[in-house]
Formats: structure tokens, sequence, C-alpha cells
């Protein structure tokens, strides 16, 4: 009993670091395709409030 409740905990431990890493992944991912596409963007980027200010 004790030893299938181990399992469970190592399995799930295992899953959860692997989701941790499939999410780091992803995450680099997305930040590097902003980065391309801000470092190569033809025109200027910015970025305005609700009232159109640049911010």
């Amino acid at each position: 009993m004790a030893n299938q409740a181990l399992e469970k905990e190592i399995k799930e431990r295992k899953r959860a670091e692997n989701e941790r890493k499939q999410n780091k992944a992803a995450l680099r991912n997305s930040e590097e395709q902003f980065r391309n596409a801000f470092e190569n963007a033809a025109l200027l980027i910015y970025s305005t409030s609700g009232c159109y200010e640049v911010q």
C-alpha cells in the first residue's frame, strides 16, 4: 500500500517536472519570436495607453 502511494507521488512529481520543462521551453520560444519580430521590424513599434499616449 505504501509502495503504491510512493510510486504515485514519484509519477506525479515527474509529470509536474516535465510540464514545467515544456512550459519553460514554450516561454523561451515565445520570447525569441517576439524578440525577432521586434528586432527585425521595418517600422517603428511603440506602445500606447488607452488614450493613445505614447508610453
